[in-house]
């Protein structure tokens, strides 16, 4: 990413939190608390896809919401945990986050339709298993790779 996006994000959220506490647009939707897997072509990436109905082991996810249970101590406890400015960096927000709808130029993670996730999860699976899995419950990737 290059320094002109930086300085804009760096903006967008400085705007944010002029309006509010940046912490109150949170939707409590779990998606950064999701793993991703990028997706590239030829060594250049092209977008990340969140995976379906795995989470980071700290999430608590009820009724389709999701809260961290290590939250005030999440950098510490979840090392892997990204502050807000790198979750936008790193482009994990989906397109329908308060953080980033209206910053343009941001390239969101993409929550495939059904279809399209069973056709890519063989290469999901090689991208997780390539990356650090530190962050899943032991039991719950290994349903997700068996599946």
């Amino acid at each position: 990413m290059n320094e002109h996006m930086k300085s804009k994000i760096d903006d967008h959220l400085k705007k944010l939190s002029e309006k509010k506490p940046l912490e109150e647009y949170c939707t409590d939707c779990g998606a950064c608390c999701r793993p991703s897997v990028i997706i590239a072509d030829g060594g250049e990436p092209k977008f990340r896809v969140l995976l379906k109905n795995l989470y980071c082991k700290f999430a608590d996810v009820k009724d389709e919401k999701s809260k961290c249970s290590v939250y005030k101590d999440r950098f510490n406890k979840a090392p892997w945990c990204a502050n807000l400015k790198e979750m936008v960096i790193q482009g994990i927000a989906p397109g329908d986050c308060p953080y980033i709808t209206e910053l343009d130029g941001y390239r969101p993670s993409v929550d495939l339709n059904d279809t399209e996730y069973k056709d890519l999860l063989p290469f999901l699976k090689i991208g997780l298993k390539s990356g650090d899995t530190s962050p899943i419950d032991k039991e719950d990737l290994d349903k997700f790779l068996d599946s």
